[in-house]
């Protein structure tokens, strides 16, 4: 009790009475704000409802004017003797009339009109491609959002989304074969990482034919093909540009490590200690990570490799003995 009465003499005092006086202007200001926002979405989707309306009278316009001049041409008639033009100059001009053109000069007018209409028309492409890059981009967060919510099904749907707007999307295709991977579907995932990877050759980009291989050996490596896994990381780590991030070649070397330990390969720590290498340059705490995981890593192949030599040991010594 003897807390709210604090509170209620600070609030009367004069200090209270500023603090007060500027949560409701900051109120105000939010609710203003607020309603602004609430206007222009209003105004947006008004403009809209306008715009659609407009094309279609526009579009009506233009199918009679078309029909009006289709109705005017003379075509070739085998039984009399053809005429030295297709349109009737007078009954043209009248139709130029009736379209609002005039009648002096009227391919002059027109020919400007087809110059601006040149000029929209590029226009129109521009927005045009702005829209669709605009709504890939809705489709790619969306795809990020049902991601972050475990649904990979949903994040894969809305990833095609945005390849049927542009097939050739790096991004769109690597993460949609990457939701594949999580849906166990490496087979299909691979048709999305080589076509990643044969878009990155022909750019001539080398870190995303990296990235495009290191993806296909995560599939393989999911379908249990550790050579051919193997093969596709050894293109990946002599791929990398000069000028690569430490941190994605640091990963490649790791990725690369991990499935030559899965195969028994005998050059595994080759591939870590290029990885811990790399980590370890890093002063930032994923570098600090990196080599820590990279160092348990390296650990366990050792200790791997040592009980392996024990076996083979003893082995030849219980042979040897009898």
């Amino acid at each position: 009790m003897l807390f709210l009465w604090d509170v209620w003499s600070y609030l009367t005092s004069v200090d209270g009475a500023k603090f007060l006086s500027a949560i409701a202007a900051s109120v105000t200001i939010l609710s203003g704000g607020y309603g602004f926002l609430k206007a222009y979405r209003y105004g947006e989707r008004q403009i809209g409802y306008r715009l659609a309306e407009f094309l279609a009278k526009e579009e009506e316009r233009l199918a009679e004017a078309r029909q009006a001049l289709g109705g005017l041409v003379r075509r070739p008639n085998p039984s009399q003797h053809p005429e030295p033009s297709l349109f009737p100059r007078r009954a043209l001009r009248g139709a130029l009339r009736r379209m609002g053109w005039g009648v002096l000069r009227a391919e002059n007018h027109i020919a400007a009109a087809a110059i601006r209409c040149e000029q929209q028309v590029a226009l129109a492409r521009r927005q045009t491609s702005l829209h669709e890059k605009e709504q890939a981009l809705s489709y790619l967060l969306l795809g990020a959002i049902a991601d972050a919510q475990s649904d990979h099904a949903g994040a894969f749907a809305e990833f095609e989304k945005a390849l049927k707007l542009d097939g050739e999307d790096v991004e769109s295709l690597e993460y949609a074969g990457l939701q594949l991977l999580k849906l166990n579907n490496a087979i299909g995932a691979s048709e999305y990482f080589a076509k990643l990877a044969a878009i990155a050759e022909a750019r001539r980009d080398q870190s995303l034919a990296a990235r495009a291989y290191q993806q296909q050996a995560l599939a393989c490596e999911q379908l249990g093909s550790l050579v051919q896994a193997n093969s596709l990381l050894v293109r990946a780590t002599s791929t990398f540009p000069a000028n690569a991030d430490p941190l994605d070649l640091a990963f490649a070397h790791e990725q690369h490590g991990r499935v030559r330990r899965k195969a028994g390969f005998d050059n595994a720590n080759q591939s870590l200690q290029k990885a811990l290498a790399l980590f370890s340059s890093m002063a930032t705490a994923q570098g600090k990570n990196g080599a820590d995981r990279i160092k348990q890593a390296i650990k366990e192949l050792n200790d791997r490799n040592t009980h392996r030599a024990q076996e083979l040991q003893a082995r030849d010594t219980s042979s040897g003995a009898v």
